[in-house]
């Protein structure tokens, strides 16, 4: 049998990370509040180049369709919005969080992979047992 390969623990983390980010959110949209528009998991810090906070829920925003767009469209309008709903305490504690896990150089083995989509899925079935 093959041994499950880096991308494959990769999407499976994406997927896991993104349920948890909307089910921590009641499935509705951080910004605006909508829950019947489609719901997509937004990264802060971009999960693709700085993977240390790729999956950390500090970096995670759960946003309707419009408001995703608006972030990656206009993202200072985006991140006045989001410092106006949360305050900018809250907003700076979130950034500064985002920093410090950022400075961390990350070189993912499989069995990194492995051993966060364990602590993903633990986190998962933490958020449904108290819904």
């Amino acid at each position: 049998m093959k041994t499950k390969n880096k991308k494959y623990w990769i999407r499976k983390n994406d997927e896991l990370w993104g349920k948890i980010v909307k089910k921590r959110a009641n499935n509705r949209c951080e910004i605006c509040g909508l829950s019947r528009n489609v719901l997509q998991a937004h990264h802060w810090a971009s999960g693709r180049t700085i993977k240390s906070t790729r999956w950390h829920l500090f970096n995670g925003l759960c946003l309707c369709f419009r408001c995703h767009f608006e972030a990656h469209n206009s993202p200072a309008v985006f991140l006045l919005k989001l410092k106006n709903k949360w305050g900018e305490c809250f907003y700076k504690g979130c950034e500064n969080e985002i920093i410090q896990l950022a400075r961390k150089l990350t070189h993912y083995k499989v069995a990194d992979y492995i051993n966060i989509n364990i602590a993903l899925k633990a986190t998962l079935n933490n958020l449904d047992k108290k819904n």
